[in-house]
């Protein structure tokens, strides 16, 4: 009986970096609306994200007429944490500076033209929009890498994004696991539904953390995810559901140090002596 073909595990390339299986973890520090309105502060937590040792910092770039109308109460909140225009290409400016990439959340036409006009390595699309075919489609018409978080969604609801994504051609994609709680309870994490995604699409697969802490995030980066997204910012006690489950700039750099150390000890499966029992081995027999 002849042996079955196994090719090489999925990989994406992201400005540079190679992501999947046997590489290291693609760290991204979610600042998204974190900045709370202030450029120079969204400024400094890029800088602070890169002493960190992330890869990428990530934003979320929304309108709020794309999302509600003027009567609604949120509106001038959400207007207040929009990204100007002209903050793109500052802040893109300080992630080349500080060696990190910059990406954000892909939510409509006038942003992903912005982002477009700058080069931007890749797009992500939320949980929120994984029935948003329209932009799914139109995001994975530009071509380049996709990052979608899954909260919220069923299996088939994710099947038909990836599939929406897929037939414009376009086959650069990473689907993180993800639950749609702010915070999340650890023990609805549920983390070895990345296996699941790996094997049902064939890609690179990660996860998306909404839980207080480091915890959970850390799981994830010892069961092999290729991506791990956990939010950032300047100081928890800041009113809002995203400050409540991020990361301060001291923890966040715990956190990427304990991801490589785990990525590290995580090893092979093949069973052999360190260098240190070789040593010893002889004495203790």
């Amino acid at each position: 009986m002849e042996e079955p073909v196994v090719g090489p595990p999925p990989e994406l390339r992201i400005g540079g970096r190679t992501i999947g299986v046997g590489h290291p973890t693609f760290l991204v520090a979610e600042i998204g609306a974190n900045h709370e309105g202030d450029l120079d502060r969204a400024i400094e937590m890029v800088g602070q994200a890169a002493e960190a040792g992330v890869d990428a910092v990530k934003f979320q770039s929304f309108l709020a007429a794309n999302f509600v109308t003027r009567s609604d109460p949120s509106f001038e909140e959400l207007r207040r944490l929009e990204m100007p225009r002209e903050w793109y290409g500052v802040l893109r400016r300080a992630c080349d500076e500080a060696g990190v990439l910059m990406f954000s959340t892909a939510t409509n036409d006038v942003t992903l033209g912005w982002m477009e006009e700058l080069g931007f390595p890749c797009y992500k699309v939320a949980s929120a929009h994984v029935t948003y075919y329209p932009l799914l489609q139109r995001t994975a018409q530009l071509g380049k890498p996709m990052i979608l978080s899954t909260g919220f969604s069923t299996l088939s609801e994710i099947s038909k994004a990836v599939e929406t994504i897929q037939d414009t051609g376009n086959r650069q994609l990473a689907v993180l696991h993800c639950v749609g709680d702010y915070p999340m309870r650890p023990a609805d994490a549920n983390l070895r539904v990345m296996e699941t995604l790996r094997s049902m699409f064939g890609c690179p697969v990660g996860y998306s953390d909404h839980a207080v802490g480091s915890a959970v995030a850390l799981a994830a980066a010892a069961l092999g995810a290729d991506i791990i997204e956990k939010h950032f910012t300047f100081d928890r006690s800041t009113p809002g559901e995203d400050h409540t489950i991020s990361l301060e700039p001291a923890e966040l750099t715990r956190f990427v140090t304990a991801v490589r150390e785990m990525e590290a000890a995580r090893g092979s499966a093949v069973k052999r002596l360190s260098e240190g029992e070789q040593a010893g081995r002889a004495v203790v027999r």
